[in-house]
């Protein structure tokens, strides 16, 4: 029940991510142009559905890789696609994201067209991470339920999900792999 409930409140930190990425990226994309309107709840609506549709796997696979995965996935597509705007004033066609070995000789157009606004997109991960590391350590520090096992009597343990780990020496593995991994894999 409460691994349902902090699975729950992760999913929807991710989908608020993934929401305010897409609104940020609108108002991005609307800088030099009205092609989209934030007083229509539809532009709303799309973000929101969009992200949900994003986030819908990990009711499944309850992996953080695919959170960081998709969320990194995501900042480089808007990003891409923000600076390819600023110089064709439209989103990259599906065959140039196979075409990235000409990029060798436009190394620096491609930073001149970087703007501090774009930042906010890894930003907006990295606050992410941050937020789920926090989860983390706030869960691995909780009280949880144990059972004595002589008397069959349930009673709250001080660090119980720390406890875990400790006793189950491979799930920590796992655990510090997967989440150092994922940290490496965003800073690479």
């Amino acid at each position: 029940m409460i691994k349902h409930m902090q699975s729950r409140k992760i999913l929807w930190l991710f989908i608020g991510c993934l929401f305010f990425k897409f609104i940020l990226f609108d108002l991005d994309w609307s800088l030099n142009t009205t092609f989209s309107s934030f007083s229509f709840p539809q532009t709303y609506l799309t973000k929101f559905l969009l992200a949900s549709l994003l986030a819908v796997p990990f009711l499944y696979i309850r992996s953080r890789w695919y959170l960081i995965t998709v969320g990194t996935l995501i900042d480089l597509l808007l990003i891409v696609n923000l600076m390819y705007f600023r110089t064709y004033y439209t989103s990259i066609p599906w065959d140039s994201y196979f075409l990235a070995g000409n990029l060798s000789d436009f190394t620096a157009s491609v930073f001149d067209s970087l703007r501090w606004s774009d930042l906010g997109f890894p930003l907006l991960t990295v606050l992410f991470l941050v937020f789920f590391l926090v989860f983390l350590v706030h869960l691995l520090l909780a009280d949880g339920f144990a059972v004595d096992p002589e008397t069959k009597e349930v009673y709250m343990q001080p660090y119980k999900y720390f406890m875990n780990l400790v006793e189950m020496p491979a799930v920590s593995a796992v655990l510090l792999a997967g989440g150092g991994g994922g940290l490496y894999g965003i800073a690479a």
